[in-house]
C-alpha cells in the first residue's frame, strides 16, 4: 500500500508531536524526582537511559 504525500506529512507531524510530548514528560519527571529528592529513581532514569 502506497501512502499519499498528505498522509506522510501527517505521519511526520504526529512523530514530531510525539517526540515533543516525550521530551515534555521527561522534563516533568526529572523535575518531580528532583523536587521530591528521589535521587535513586532520578539516577535510574538518567544514567541507564530509561528516558529516551
Amino acid at each position: 500500500m502506497v501512502k499519499s504525500p498528505s498522509s506522510l506529512v501527517i505521519s511526520q507531524i504526529s512523530l514530531i508531536e510525539l517526540n515533543a510530548s516525550k521530551l515534555h514528560l521527561r522534563t516533568e519527571l526529572e523535575s518531580f524526582l528532583v523536587e521530591t529528592h528521589n535521587l535513586t529513581m532520578l539516577e535510574y532514569f538518567t544514567e541507564s537511559n530509561h528516558i529516551d
